[in-house]
């Protein structure tokens, strides 16, 4: 409808509900759906904690469209795995 998408999936993140990681790694998992949403798809799986977020956050932080968005996906994929992004 008329709501902020990316204020949805930042939300969703926030809550630590489980059952929010299938429905963002869905998005995150397709490029077309998830075009514009990256930094705030990878904070949000990020901040639900799920290993299975690890690979679509790796696509995004390659397929970056601004340097904002590199960075946000490099802090998101360091706060998931502990390890800095290569």
């Amino acid at each position: 409808g008329s709501r902020d998408p990316l204020v949805i999936i930042s939300a969703l993140g926030d809550t630590k509900d489980p059952r929010a990681v299938e429905p963002l790694l869905k998005i995150a998992n397709d490029p077309e759906r998830r075009k514009g949403k990256q930094a705030e798809l990878g904070e949000a799986l990020a901040n639900l904690g799920d290993q299975r977020a690890v690979e679509p956050i790796a696509d995004m932080i390659r397929k970056a469209d601004s340097r904002v968005s590199w960075e946000r996906l490099r802090a998101a994929y360091k706060k998931l795995t502990g390890k800095d992004f290569k």
